[in-house]
């Protein structure tokens, strides 16, 4: 079943065939767990049968049968999660395989993100309200409340485009499971935040039409900045994401609520956001899920927003991006 599945599909922009494989990889894990404990109970009454009675030869090749299924049933689940860790980002059947159980859960679910600011605020239109004598935005009110189309790190002076899921531009636009940008396109929307900093026209659809819709942050902000960024899987440690923020890098984290075993009150599921700054304990996230055109944008308690990290992507900008700007 496993060799057909491979040969299906080299892509995962199907949700159907996320949903095969993740079947395939619950049913491994399953198998890991279980079979070598049947297989050690095997082997050991077929020794027990074997030493009460030597003679009786037809435990022998069961004993032996027995300890060769521990072996492949132990190793086997092991050497394809390896194999496939291996080729992550390089071969695309390895990518869908990874992402197998986001890509099935998310395919079918709607938006459990937790809107803590009920009230709208004004958008503001004028992008480029930053105050350069004080180094601060002017646009920047109380927790959660961004009202510019943009924010600029204030280490880097790179700016990077604020979206928002709901956005009439692309809130409606449908993945093949029916489901829409506005109701799950987290992923994408932090990817086209930071990979605005390399090029200003980047939006969540372009994300999506490049075929980054199911492809980890790290590898959508690699393509889509031309090499501007350099982005890696890193460690979920706040101090470490702080550090990386303080050094004028950003991360793009995965967090988890309480349906996922987590305490995040970004969600109740699992959410991407953008981390693009850090001063004063604080952090600025560009947070893509809004209602009303309020969002969820701005400067958060490092210790709220890096509340159980379950995946961080940290992305360096390099020297030609800095002389950009």
């Amino acid at each position: 079943m496993l060799s057909y599945i491979l040969a299906v599909s080299g892509t995962c922009t199907d949700p159907g065939l996320a949903t095969i494989l993740a079947t395939v990889k619950k049913f491994m894990n399953i198998l890991w767990i279980v079979g070598p404990i049947l297989a050690i109970v095997g082997a050991g009454i077929a020794l027990f049968k074997l030493m009460s009675n030597p003679d009786e030869k037809k435990y022998k090749p069961i004993f032996k049968n027995m300890i060769i299924a521990l072996i492949i049933l132990f190793f086997l689940p092991m050497l394809i999660n390896v194999v496939m860790g291996m080729f992550d980002g390089h071969f695309d059947l390895a990518t869908c395989w990874n992402q197998a159980e986001i890509i099935s859960e998310v395919s079918g679910q709607k938006s459990t993100y937790i809107d803590e600011n009920k009230d709208k605020t004004t958008i503001y239109t004028d992008p480029d309200a930053f105050d350069g004598k004080t180094g601060t935005q002017k646009n920047v009110n109380a927790e959660g409340k961004y009202s510019a189309s943009y924010y600029r790190n204030e280490k880097t002076r790179i700016r990077y485009n604020v979206y928002y899921q709901n956005d009439s531009k692309w809130g409606a636009v449908k993945y093949p499971s029916g489901s829409t940008i506005n109701e799950i396109g987290c992923m994408i929307t932090s990817v086209a935040v930071v990979s605005s900093a390399a090029n200003s026209s980047i939006t969540p659809k372009t994300v999506f039409d490049s075929g980054h819709r199911h492809s980890y942050p790290r590898n959508g902000i690699n393509s889509l900045s031309n090499g501007l960024f350099s982005c890696a899987s890193g460690s979920t440690s706040a101090t470490n994401i702080k550090n990386a923020l303080a050094g004028g890098k950003v991360v793009v984290i995965k967090v988890y609520g309480s349906k996922k075993g987590g305490s995040s009150s970004f969600t109740s599921s699992q959410h991407y956001m953008a981390l693009l700054d850090y001063k004063d304990n604080k952090i600025f996230v560009g947070n893509g899920y809004s209602t009303g055109g309020s969002g969820l944008a701005g400067w958060f308690d490092a210790s709220k927003v890096l509340t159980s990290v379950n995946e961080a992507d940290y992305c360096t900008p390099t020297q030609a991006l800095l002389d950009k700007y």
